[in-house]
């Protein structure tokens, strides 16, 4: 199995309250509006990143894509609109599936992405040979991001790819930016924190992964 990974670069951050991180997002899906706007703001930000998965990342030999906390669907609508063969499928809790379906259907694509029901912590990841992590691990302590890689690497099949995109942090941790990135995740998101690269390869390898590559982008 290979890892894939994009630096997500984050510019603005919410105030929000995310001490426990799976009590508020439950909250948050309860309320239709509430839901609608989260949803549009997570997309909003990704956007970026999904142009440039889909741009530089050939998925042409790949038949199961599965976006792990995947929304809105927005990865799985951009990539199946470049690679039409293959099999998109959207794995997230039940509260965001209309939505979900309501982006695909924008895209003309109704009924070509695939909404499976799931707890990324309670529930075994679909099997596939590409499965997409954007923006999850940094929510979670050390351990929870080597159980959802675990995960990763265990429904992936051997000649898989796991394609992540979080924000890093430098090994120093002596920029102003990420230094204020790394406060925002511990005092805002509790134990959630980012990584350093060599942190990520680490936890890679810890679960099994051993071919690490980094996929550059172009955001200007």
């Amino acid at each position: 199995c290979v890892v894939f990974f994009i630096e997500r670069r984050i510019q603005n951050f919410m105030s929000l309250d995310l001490s426990n991180k799976k009590s508020y997002y439950h909250e948050t899906y309860q309320d239709e509006s509430n839901k609608r706007n989260f949803l549009l703001a997570m997309n909003c930000l990704s956007k970026p990143h999904f142009d440039s998965v889909s741009k530089y990342f050939n998925f042409s030999q790949f038949k199961k894509l599965v976006d792990i906390g995947g929304g809105m669907g927005s990865l799985c609508v951009k990539v199946k609109k470049n690679y039409p063969h293959l099999d998109c499928n959207v794995f997230d809790v039940k509260e965001v599936k209309d939505l979900a379906e309501e982006h695909s259907k924008e895209n003309n694509l109704s009924g070509k992405i695939n909404f499976i029901e799931g707890d990324f912590f309670k529930d075994k990841f679909p099997s596939c040979d590409v499965l997409c992590m954007s923006g999850i691990l940094s929510d979670w302590d050390e351990d929870d991001k080597e159980l959802l890689l675990k995960k990763a690497h265990n429904c992936l099949d051997e000649e898989g790819v796991l394609i992540v995109i979080e924000s890093f942090v430098d090994e120093k941790r002596d920029k102003v930016q990420n230094l204020f990135e790394t406060y925002f995740m511990t005092v805002e998101l509790g134990k959630g924190f980012h990584y350093t690269i060599e942190e990520f390869e680490k936890s890679c390898k810890n679960v099994g992964f051993q071919d690490i590559k980094y996929l550059k982008e172009d955001l200007n």
